[in-house]
């Protein structure tokens, strides 16, 4: 049997994540609300989880903080070897895909991770509907099943079973899914 976050759960993970990156570097709670466009008042909301922040300021707190909005997500484990089992997912959702990330954001010892890896389920959207993303890091995608769309710099790339794509750092992009099923692929972003 496959177990979701609750709400609160996912509320909890993602408010602990921000305080505690936060406090390693150095961060005061004024001058990451500042930076993030946001008041002290709500970013202390986020961080004691009485607040459900939005995608857009999760990606302005997590471009202050040098890292990426998947990370407020993932457990630290307490291993140098790590397996996700089926039944064990943790599932987020972000605008109109699901994530099941299928590893931490750190290991034994504070070791940080390179990379987030992570399958993302997309579900039906317009170009319209779809946020852009950038990230900091290198981004590779696999599809899975269905078929998805990137949209960079204008122009559409229709993706397929099978078919990957390979993104550069720092390339603004959109992906939706305009088929009526759900999408599903493997996702794998480079930690900077």
């Amino acid at each position: 049997m496959k177990k979701e976050n609750a709400p609160h759960q996912t509320l909890e993970l993602i408010g602990g994540r921000i305080r505690q990156m936060r406090k390693e570097r150095g961060i005061t709670l004024n001058t990451l609300a500042k930076a993030s466009d946001i008041t002290i008042a709500y970013l202390s909301q986020i961080e004691r989880n009485l607040a459900e922040p939005s995608l857009p300021v999760l990606r302005r707190i997590a471009r202050e903080l040098k890292t990426e909005v998947s990370i407020f997500f993932v457990d630290e484990v307490h291993s140098d070897v790590l397996i996700t089992r089926a039944d064990e997912e943790k599932l987020s959702d972000i605008s109109a895909i699901r994530y099941r990330f299928m590893m931490p954001s750190k290991l034994a010892g504070g070791l940080l991770t390179e990379l987030s890896v992570m399958i993302a389920y997309v579900e039906s959207l317009s170009e319209e509907e779809a946020e852009t993303i950038v990230h900091e890091g290198v981004e590779f995608a696999l599809v899975l099943e269905g078929e998805v769309c990137y949209l960079i710099d204008g122009e559409e790339y229709h993706l397929f079973e099978g078919d990957s794509i390979y993104l550069d750092r720092n390339v603004p992009h959109k992906v939706f899914n305009m088929s009526s099923g759900l999408a599903k692929c493997l996702a794998a972003i480079e930690i900077v």
